[in-house]
């Protein structure tokens, strides 16, 4: 994939510029060049692994994955 620019971005995602602050249902933006909804923005994951953010109480390393309604448009990106 290229690079995707912020207008792009806004039309595929919720993000901080566009969702007045919640969350969204999914399909309601474009979908990405391989026909797929809510790559990009929406809501963050929250993943086991290795992470800077460690649980100390189950002793798991936890990192967030993803761009949420709470980034910005360079913010969102995702793996090409």
């Amino acid at each position: 994939g290229g690079k995707v620019d912020d207008k792009t971005r806004l039309e595929r995602a919720w993000l901080y510029d566009n969702a007045d602050g919640t969350t969204h249902p999914v399909g309601q933006k474009q979908p990405n060049e391989f026909g797929l909804f809510d790559i990009e923005g929406n809501v963050s994951e929250l993943c086991m692994g290795s992470a800077p953010k460690w649980d100390v109480i189950s002793g798991v390393g936890q990192v967030m994955r993803g761009a949420s309604m709470r980034h910005s448009p360079p913010a969102a990106c995702s793996s090409s």
